[in-house]
Formats: structure tokens, C-alpha cells, sequence
């Protein structure tokens, strides 16, 4: 939702896209789960910790592919380089 939701507010308004994404990204990276596997790790519950770490994997996985289809759903715009 928030790379469509992006995507849209650029095409509408002849903004980058990413000033709206990476706030909304920032909501959603697993930080937080992160910590909890390292610190499992150092507590010596490898199982849990390596749990832990595949489901962070598995977030940031999710997110980039979530990315990944609303740039094919809606297009971002266009940037020219050369465009004054």
C-alpha cells in the first residue's frame, strides 16, 4: 500500500515518489525483531534466535517485493535528467 499510495501521489503531483515511501518503509522494517534474534544469540537460544532471524528476513523480503509490484500495478513517474 504505501508504494502504490507513492507511486500515486507522484503521477498526481510531478513529486519523486520517494518522498513519501521511505516514511512509510521506515514504519515497516522489523528493527526492533532484529534485536530480539541478536539478543537471543547472545543469550545462547540459538533456536529461537535463528527464528527470530529468518522472520526478519522474511519482513524485509515481504517489503521489497511488496515494492516491487506496486511499481508494476502503478508506474512511478518518469525522470528526465535533462528536464528544467
Amino acid at each position: 500500500m504505501v508504494g502504490l499510495a507513492s507511486n500515486v501521489y507522484a503521477r498526481l503531483f510531478d513529486r519523486p515518489a520517494v518522498t513519501t515511501m521511505i516514511p512509510g518503509i521506515l514504519l515497516l522494517v522489523p528493527g526492533s525483531i532484529g534485536f530480539r534474534s541478536l539478543f537471543n544469540l547472545l543469550e545462547r537460544d540459538v533456536l529461537s534466535g535463528v527464528e527470530t532471524a529468518f522472520r526478519v528476513a522474511l519482513v524485509g523480503i515481504s517489503i521489497v517485493a511488496g515494492l516491487f509490484v506496486a511499481n508494476v500495478l502503478v508506474r512511478p513517474r518518469k525522470f528526465d535528467q535533462f528536464d528544467d
